[in-house]
């Protein structure tokens, strides 16, 4: 067998952790029997990171990838029961997405998106102050554990995925709950 290799977007290398490893994973996201691969990528400078993903479905029939900007420091990998999780961010912000394939669609649907704000109460702790998740499934979404509320979502997927983290991080600001 042929081993295919993955090409790195132009101006792109790949982005090492601290522990001087490249941020990845390497599994089956589309369920064709083929290693597909998350990798985690800085420009030259190591400044700004992006995320690309190639589904070997795709890549190797026409060289299509998705890749989009995840500027969060430790950025982490995994995937269990076809989802995929990125959870990102430092002591006081965490943002996870959930991704999973869809064959209908040829793409990774996000079916999650979670936040969470922490802060140093006067002891030291990390306390949280605010939490989000929305259910893009069930189109739900909470507000600290407080009631579920419904909001009508875009289907958004691995080619659009990046104009809806605004909209994304915005939802429920202007609840009562917060």
């Amino acid at each position: 067998a042929v081993k295919k290799s993955f090409s790195l977007p132009k101006g792109y290398k790949t982005f090492k952790g601290y522990d001087g490893k490249e941020v990845r994973i390497d599994n089956d996201f589309d369920n064709d029997g083929i290693n597909d691969l998350a990798i985690v990528c800085s420009d030259k400078n190591n400044e700004a990171k992006i995320i690309v993903f190639y589904l070997t479905s795709k890549y190797f029939v026409n060289n299509t990838y998705y890749w989009f900007p995840w500027d969060y420091s430790n950025i982490n990998f995994t995937y269990k029961n076809n989802v995929m999780d990125i959870t990102s961010g430092d002591d006081f912000f965490y943002v996870t997405l959930k991704l999973k394939y869809y064959s209908n669609l040829g793409n990774m649907k996000l079916i999650g998106y979670g936040e969470e704000e922490s802060i140093r109460n006067p002891e030291g702790n990390l306390v949280p102050v605010s939490s989000k998740s929305i259910n893009l499934n069930t189109g739900e979404y909470q507000i600290k554990g407080g009631v579920k509320k419904k909001i009508s979502i875009d289907l958004i997927t691995l080619s659009n995925i990046e104009k809806y983290f605004a909209y994304l991080n915005a939802i429920g600001s202007n609840d009562k709950t917060k």
